[in-house]
């Protein structure tokens, strides 16, 4: 569900990392950070409006 949720809302930029999260399964740390920087873009892009 979350998988899908990430891919729904970021589109072809996560494409290549959720890719890689159905196949190889990168460390949790990894994804949160993942999640992290998508959230910040995201924030600053609805400040920026």
């Amino acid at each position: 569900m979350l998988l899908k949720e990430v891919r729904f809302r970021y589109g072809k930029t996560s494409d290549r990392y959720t890719g890689k999260l159905f196949t190889g399964s990168p460390p949790p740390l990894d994804f949160s950070l993942y999640l992290c920087r998508k959230n910040k873009a995201v924030h600053e892009t609805t400040q920026r409006t």
